[in-house]
């Protein structure tokens, strides 16, 4: 009876250890097959995404990028139109695999909407702090950024990847279906066109504002979509080809409002934001461009994905020279010619920076 009782046990014991065998199969099995859903549904994405250049090559897949909140209150947040509890393994900081193009976070602070509207490019590293005292996002400061952007390098395989919340399954997915990425190209064609006719109001009597939200609208309708260099690169050269030809003709308070609506449909744009500052330093505000040019090189990255980064620090360096600091702006200059031996634009900025102190020693 006791040799029964025993064979019963071991029976028992071996019966459950392969019933917990086939059960762990089973989940890993769910869990591979989750993921290669996953993983499949990003490929259709991107493959739809990736459009052909003007040159008529492909164009290279859209590399997500990264977007840190700091400081966020993640119970109170909603990103891109989606209000969930977010959750990553460290507590979430924020999101990996995020979709080039515009997007939008809104976190509630008491009664307050702070609201972050912005335009990420491919690759991008994006990072901004919760104040809450003033109700709105800010930049880090220099090194806090730094840091951070080392430890958020490499997105959902890097350092920090515990702490990021995944965009793709998280907000995309969560929407019920992936973003329409054939509908990009639609969408950035009717974007310019709305530009296109705001800005032929821009030198009427109008007034500003409704053109304004107009433009803003035309943004949001971005908000989420995937949008490849080549699509921001479209809507931001629209926006610097109306505006340049206002200023050409002298009419530099059009020219502004121009670019005032290109950055109501690209929040934050740092090639658009160049361009303002160039535009209020012609327009005889170089106070008011230096700030801007310097928040358009702060994602001096950017700029230098897209090769624009020299034309922003050369228009930095003209606008200290208009402001009469001529020192600094030579050192500016020069520190570009180092890098770019022989670039006319700087050249140009040190010929008038010599006219400027000839003038001021006469």
């Amino acid at each position: 009876m006791t040799n029964d009782h025993t064979f019963l046990s071991i029976f028992l014991v071996f019966f459950a250890m392969a019933i917990v065998f086939f059960v762990v199969l089973i989940l890993k099995a769910r869990v591979k097959l989750g993921a290669e859903h996953l993983s499949e549904q990003a490929g259709k994405l991107t493959a739809r995404t990736a459009g052909p250049t003007p040159g008529g090559r492909p164009s290279p897949i859209l590399q997500p990028g990264v977007v840190l909140l700091r400081d966020n209150d993640w119970d109170m947040c909603t990103f891109d139109g989606v209000s969930r509890e977010w959750r990553a393994a460290q507590g979430p900081r924020g999101f990996s695999g995020v979709f080039a193009g515009r997007h939008q976070a809104v976190t509630r602070v008491k009664d307050k909407a702070a609201v972050l509207d912005f335009v990420l490019y491919p690759g991008e590293i994006f990072i901004r702090r919760l104040d809450y005292e003033k109700t709105r996002w800010v930049p880090d400061d220099p090194e806090t950024e730094k840091n951070y952007r080392e430890l958020a390098w490499g997105g959902a395989v890097g350092a920090m990847s515990s702490a990021l919340v995944d965009y793709l399954s998280a907000v995309a997915l969560s929407k019920g279906a992936l973003p329409d990425a054939k509908a990009s190209p639609e969408k950035t064609e009717q974007a310019c066109r709305i530009l296109r006719d705001l800005a032929s109001r821009s030198s009427g009597e109008e007034p500003f504002e409704p053109r304004l939200k107009e433009a803003f609208e035309a943004g949001v309708g971005l908000v989420g979509l995937p949008l490849s260099t080549e699509q921001l690169s479209l809507l931001a050269s629209t926006v610097d080809m109306l505006a340049s030809a206002r200023a050409m003709a002298g009419d530099y308070p059009a020219a502004g409002k121009i670019a005032l609506l290109g950055l109501a449909v690209l929040p934050g744009d740092p090639h658009i934001l160049e361009l303002f500052a160039n535009l209020l330093c012609d327009g005889g505000k170089p106070e008011e461009a230096l700030k801007v040019v310097d928040e358009a090189l702060s994602r001096g990255d950017v700029l230098a994905s897209t090769g624009r980064l020299e034309r922003a620090r050369v228009t930095r360096a003209e606008i200290l020279a208009r402001m009469g600091k001529l020192d600094e702006a030579g050192a500016a200059v020069e520190a570009v010619l180092k890098s770019e031996p022989g670039s006319q634009n700087a050249l140009r900025v040190q010929a008038l920076i010599r006219e400027l102190a000839s003038k001021a020693t006469n």
